[in-house]
């Protein structure tokens, strides 16, 4: 897949994050994107950690994790550690992925 149909998904991708906590009182504040042909990382901080993980199909609630996994180009994603900011009780991560070419991991 040619890196600008990846680069058009994962722009896709935040539109629809942009759009859902706009309208939210939870939310997802996504920087650092650090992008090569091997991995992809992007640094973050939520409101829950729910938000990393809680999925319901019903109310078209789709997990941060999983709509990266959504990405048919990335895999093995991670999130290692995570820091509470007392001060605006938010969770600091960064999540890690492995960047895929033709099916196969590099």
């Amino acid at each position: 897949m040619p890196w600008a149909e990846r680069i058009n998904k994962v722009i896709e991708m935040l539109n629809e994050l942009q759009n859902l906590t706009s309208n939210q009182s939870e939310t997802i504040s996504l920087s650092d994107f650090k992008v090569s042909l091997d991995t992809i990382s992007v640094r973050g901080k939520v409101s829950s950690l729910l938000l990393l993980y809680y999925n319901n199909p019903e109310k078209h609630i789709v997990s941060l994790l999983d709509r990266f996994e959504q990405l048919d180009f990335i895999k093995d994603i991670k999130i290692k550690t995570y820091d509470k900011d007392a001060t605006d009780n938010t969770f600091g991560f960064v999540l890690e992925a492995k960047v895929t070419d033709n099916g196969t991991t590099k």
